[in-house]
C-alpha cells in the first residue's frame, strides 16, 4: 500500500507496474488522486495501470453522499473540488512512464471519464461504457477535464454532442470513433492489459517515455488554453441547477433543472 488512511483509493507496486484501483469517490479519494500519480511518477516502475475496484472504473452512481453534499458549498467546490481537479490532470501527465486505463464493469464516467481519457492507453471491458454528465447530469459546464480530453480524441463535432448531452458510448462505438484503443470481453480484459504491460516494459524505455512525454505537448497546449476559462464558468455555475443535479444524483432520479423548460 503506497497511500495511507484512503480506504478507496489502493496504489501498489507490483513488479515493474504501478497499481492504481480506484473504489467509491469520496473527499479523501478526490485528494488521494494526484498524490497516487505524483508516487506513481517517482516510482522504480515501467507502466502505470488505472482500473476500478468494484463493479467499474468509475460508474456514474459510485459517489459518496456526503461528499456530494460538501460539493454544494461554493467555496470549498472552487478552493477544494476544482484545484484537486487540476492537479489530478496535471500528475497524470507529469508521468513519465506509459498510463493504461483498463476500464472494468460498467465503466467511466464524470471525473472517471476524465481519468480515463487522460491516460496514455485505455482498453475496456465489452460491457464498460463512457459519459461526461456535467451538463445532463450535475447542471455545471464540463470545465474539469472533459473539455479537454474529449475533443482532443474524437474531434471537437462529436465532443460536442457527447459533452452536451451526456449520452453514454458504450466501449464497441468508443473504439469506432477513437474515443479509446480496444475492448475486449470483460473476462479478457485482464490477460489483454497484461500483454500490453509486457509489450511496454519490453521496449526501449527512453523511447517510450519521451515519445509519450512528446505527444503529451498537444494535451498539455490544450490544457493551458482551456483550463482556466473552462473552471471559471463551472465555478460560477454553482447555482439552483447545481444544487439540483447534485440532490438527484443522491436520491437515484433525474434532475429537473430550474433553469430548464
Amino acid at each position: 500500500m503506497v497511500l495511507e488512511d484512503v480506504d478507496e483509493l489502493d496504489a501498489t507496486v507490483q513488479d515493474d507496474v504501478f497499481l492504481i484501483e480506484i473504489g467509491d469517490l469520496n473527499e479523501a479519494v478526490h485528494k488521494g488522486f494526484g498524490d497516487a500519480f505524483r508516487a506513481a511518477y517517482d516510482a522504480d516502475t515501467r507502466v502505470v495501470v488505472v482500473t476500478g475496484k468494484g463493479e467499474s472504473f468509475m460508474g456514474p452512481t459510485e459517489y459518496d453522499p456526503e461528499y456530494l453534499k460538501m460539493m454544494k458549498d461554493l467555496d470549498y467546490w472552487r478552493d477544494n473540488t476544482m484545484r484537486e481537479a487540476e492537479e489530478i490532470l496535471e500528475s497524470m501527465l507529469n508521468v513519465e512512464q506509459p498510463i493504461i486505463a483498463k476500464v472494468n464493469g460498467q465503466g467511466a464516467h464524470s471525473l472517471g471519464a476524465s481519468i480515463a481519457l487522460t491516460c496514455d492507453l485505455i482498453i475496456a471491458g465489452d460491457g464498460a461504457s463512457f459519459s461526461d454528465p456535467h451538463v445532463s447530469g450535475f447542471g455545471v459546464p464540463a470545465g474539469d477535464g472533459g473539455c479537454v480530453m474529449w475533443p482532443r480524441r474524437i474531434g471537437l463535432t462529436r465532443a460536442k454532442e457527447y459533452l452536451l448531452t451526456g449520452k453514454p458510448i458504450p466501449a464497441e462505438e468508443a473504439v469506432e470513433i477513437g474515443l479509446i484503443n480496444r475492448v475486449v470481453p470483460e473476462e479478457e480484459l485482464d490477460e489483454e492489459v497484461d500483454e500490453l504491460v509486457d509489450t511496454l516494459a519490453s521496449s526501449a524505455q527512453n523511447a517510450v517515455r519521451y515519445t509519450k512525454k512528446t505527444l503529451n505537448q498537444y494535451v498539455q497546449h490544450d490544457m493551458n488554453l482551456t483550463w482556466g476559462y473552462g473552471v471559471a464558468h463551472e465555478v460560477v455555475s454553482g447555482t439552483a441547477d447545481f444544487h439540483e443535479g447534485i440532490d438527484a444524483v443522491i436520491e437515484g432520479r433525474e434532475p429537473d433543472f430550474p433553469s430548464g423548460r
